[in-house]
């Protein structure tokens, strides 16, 4: 996200989900990414990863990139990287990058 960041211009932040890393809680997290009017939220780990899968049908607008594997439930609005961690590191920059360009329009 940095690496976009700094290509882009791009205000980026960084959020962890504090306390269990259940479904639930992460949900909880990534709403307020989502009201912050973020324009691509990013996940990474078992838990964000699947708040980002219940997410994307209660928030159908929003776009989300998810690091891990592809559930078979995964909704169009989300974006799944897996990878080595340089091959996700482009990903997600591309990601950005992408976003960044799509609120320019």
């Amino acid at each position: 996200m940095q690496d976009a960041s700094l290509a882009s211009l791009t205000k980026v932040q960084h959020l962890s989900v504090i306390g269990e890393q259940t479904t639930d809680n992460a949900g909880t997290f990534v709403a307020s990414m989502v009201q912050s009017r973020c324009n691509l939220v990013v996940l990474s780990g078992q838990a964000p990863g699947a708040a980002a899968t219940a997410a994307s049908a209660r928030f159908p607008a929003q776009q989300f990139v998810a690091v891990g594997d592809q559930p078979s439930d995964s909704r169009a609005n989300v974006t799944w990287v897996a990878g080595s961690p340089d091959a996700v590191r482009i990903k997600v920059r591309d990601a950005v990058l992408d976003a960044a360009r799509a609120a320019e329009r």
